[in-house]
């Protein structure tokens, strides 16, 4: 067990008593404000499908930290509006990652094929996040487990053979998008994707340095 740093947060993942994934946000905050919890470290967590927790609820938090590592608690929902949660932390338990599901977050766009004809039709999406093994895919057109495309990021510069492992909905039974697997994958593609991830760790260390720098003027 571990206490949190708050300094190292980057994402919050929430869960509810079922362990039912509700979503994930970066708008957060360590309210001092809240009543203090000895021991505990007051969280503040903001999104658009949070009225779906209700007061009193045990839920689950996922912090995930500058260069991937996550960490687990378990919290009583204190209060409850219609896009916001504050709970009190205490310890938090670190959670196992193997390096084919270390995963971070992105809002890459890409381009899909449902095949690889050189001629076929391309359409838009967006890679949520991705790991050394694969995505979850947020796409204009549907997909069922099973189905096999390609997927072409960077540019053009990476293209990838692509399998759809499952659909992924929140609590409401709504798609937040298809978890993916990457198939075949050359030594080259590899490398290609790890300095991909690489750099997404690097973009957000700067986008949290900016916003702290940004809450140290507005003081």
């Amino acid at each position: 067990m571990a206490t949190l740093v708050k300094e190292k947060v980057v994402s919050v993942a929430v869960y509810d008593s079922k362990d039912r994934y509700i979503a994930t946000t970066k708008v957060f905050s360590f309210p001092k404000e809240l009543i203090k919890s000895k021991g505990k470290t007051a969280v503040s967590v903001k999104g658009q499908s949070f009225n779906l927790i209700s007061k009193g609820e045990y839920i689950s938090l996922v912090f995930e930290y500058i260069g991937g590592t996550r960490f687990k608690a378990m919290a009583r929902a204190e209060a409850s509006a219609r896009c916001q949660i504050d709970v009190h932390v205490g310890e938090v338990e670190e959670l196992e990652e193997r390096r084919s599901s270390f995963k971070v977050n992105t809002r890459e766009k890409v381009i899909v094929y449902r095949s690889d004809d050189s001629d076929a039709e391309g359409y838009s999406a967006m890679i949520l996040n991705i790991n050394i093994g694969g995505v979850l895919l947020k796409s204009d057109i549907s997909f069922l487990p099973g189905d096999i495309f390609y997927l072409s990021m960077l540019d053009g510069k990476l293209e990838l053979r692509t399998l759809v492992l499952r659909k992924q909905t929140d609590i409401n039974g709504a798609l937040v998008g298809y978890g993916c697997q990457f198939q075949n994958v050359s030594e080259q593609q590899e490398a290609d994707i790890t300095k991909f991830i690489f750099d997404c760790q690097i973009a957000e260390r700067e986008r949290r340095k900016q916003l702290e720098e940004e809450a140290e003027i507005a003081l």
